[in-house]
């Protein structure tokens, strides 16, 4: 685990239980999954256009385009990935939320987008 947040990112306030789950998911589906059964996971913040974003990045078995794009708006996947965007976009709007990329076989990138 790598967490590089810089200083004036520390005390930026954000709902409970967001980035564990996210951390979790990174672990258990993520990395537990290769065959290898080890990994990185890496945590980093930065400002972007007026927008806080954390980014858990994993270089685990990564997902294709299809479950990327149904991993939020499923009903029966992703519940905990659905839930945390979902509580974004009712406290700061839809601009705001989960953004989701990944690679089969390299990993996944979340980025939790916040205001800032």
């Amino acid at each position: 685990l790598s967490i590089n947040v810089p200083d004036d990112l520390q005390e930026v306030r954000m709902p409970k239980i967001i980035l564990q789950p996210l951390v979790e998911n990174a672990m258990l589906h993520g990395i537990l999954e290769t065959e290898r059964e080890y990994g990185t996971i890496v945590i980093t913040g930065r400002r972007e256009a007026g927008r806080v974003i954390i980014s858990i990045c994993d270089d685990g078995q990564g997902m294709d385009a299809d479950t990327v794009t149904h991993l939020v708006e499923k009903p029966t996947a992703g519940y905990g990935v659905r839930n945390i965007d979902g509580r974004l976009k009712i406290l700061y709007g839809d601009s705001f939320g989960l953004r989701v990329e990944s690679t089969p076989g390299k990993g996944t990138t979340v980025d939790v987008v916040l205001p800032g």
